[in-house]
């Protein structure tokens, strides 16, 4: 990324799944409330707000989890209203526990000053940041820190200055997949151009309807167009649309998504 001459990045681990929500909504919601809170004019040509301002955007994690009293009046936060997020009780239940002690309501997402942000599924540096991040955060364990790299930047956003902001139930998660990088090494676990397919039948944590699903991976040109159609354009998650009781074997997409669509002509 410093090579790379750009001004911002996001650092994403390769087995992290998103909603299909992400780009249309998600992300555009979450960006305003950082511009809003690091003072951004409406002006500003930073879709995020200067990277002069904030130095670690938190958008993947495993939970920016605190206890109740460290959420003072002092800690600069937003709410947002979201209906794409998932149901509270779909959530894993620490991220149920943790949302109800500090009182957020269902289908609200916080964007706050970090607190305890671990894991780093997905999160955004800036070049400032980034060579903070290599050449001081990364070499200062014999000052104390820890080897744990999720945990060393964590320590950064809370002992080192470091300007970090979260997204809280977060926007990335670890799907249940191997790593990609590890599938792809071994030839298991990727269609044939190497995109990463989860589990069947499992949601991704904290996610309402992940875009990596093996439900999206097919070649058949009736179901990518109904796809593109009913996902793509209405934003349609196939969990909401596809009710079809799983059965053993588990009918094919094609073949689901055609038993849907003769139910609906015939009704």
């Amino acid at each position: 990324f410093l090579d790379s001459g750009l001004e911002t990045a996001i650092i994403l681990e390769d087995d992290v799944d998103w909603d299909i929500h992400l780009r249309t909504s998600q992300i555009p919601k979450v960006a305003a409330a950082v511009r809003q809170l690091t003072n951004q004019p409406s002006s500003s040509p930073y879709y995020y707000g200067s990277p002069n301002d904030w130095d670690i955007l938190y958008l993947g994690h495993c939970g920016d989890i605190f206890k109740p009293e460290r959420w003072t009046a002092d800690v600069p936060r937003m709410a947002l209203p979201d209906d794409t997020l998932a149901w509270r009780k779909t959530m894993h239940p620490k991220t149920q526990a943790f949302l109800r002690s500090i009182h957020v309501k269902e289908k609200v997402r916080l964007v706050h000053k970090s607190i305890f942000p671990l894991c780093t599924f997905g999160y955004a540096v800036t070049r400032s940041s980034a060579h903070r991040l290599l050449h001081d955060v990364a070499r200062r364990e014999q000052d104390g820190g820890t080897v744990a790299y999720d945990v060393r930047i964590l320590e950064a956003c809370r002992d080192l200055g470091f300007r970090c902001w979260s997204a809280n139930p977060e926007l990335f998660h670890h799907m249940r997949a191997p790593s990609e990088i590890a599938s792809v090494e071994t030839g298991g676990g990727v269609d044939d151009e190497g995109r990463l397919m989860g589990e069947f039948g499992k949601g991704t944590t904290n996610l309402a309807c992940g875009a990596r699903s093996r439900d999206y991976f097919t070649r058949d040109p009736k179901t990518l167009e109904y796809l593109r159609e009913e996902v793509g354009r209405k934003g349609q998650c196939l969990r909401q649309v596809l009710d079809e009781p799983p059965k053993r074997p588990r009918n094919s997409l094609a073949q689901r998504i055609s038993s849907l669509l003769a139910r609906r002509a015939a009704s």
